[in-house]
């Protein structure tokens, strides 16, 4: 389902990440939240506080994503 997922056009890259973060795929997960990054996804403001992504937050690319986004941390 992810990967159909993926290949949607409109798919919101932070919500893909999210699911492979549900399935443990922690890089996967974080290359579809660079993903969202780079394309400025609206999405991307919630990256901090989307619960699903708490088993990223001990991960070091966590923190630079978040540094990314401009956000405070």
């Amino acid at each position: 389902m992810i990967n159909q997922l993926e290949r949607e056009p409109n798919a919101d890259a932070v919500w893909v990440a999210i699911a492979w973060t549900g399935i443990r795929n922690k890089d996967k997960a974080f290359e579809w939240l660079n993903r969202a990054l780079d394309a400025h996804a609206p999405s991307e403001l919630w990256i901090g506080v989307f619960p699903c992504l708490d088993p990223l937050r001990s991960d070091p690319r966590f923190k630079e994503l978040l540094r990314r986004t401009g956000l405070p941390q």
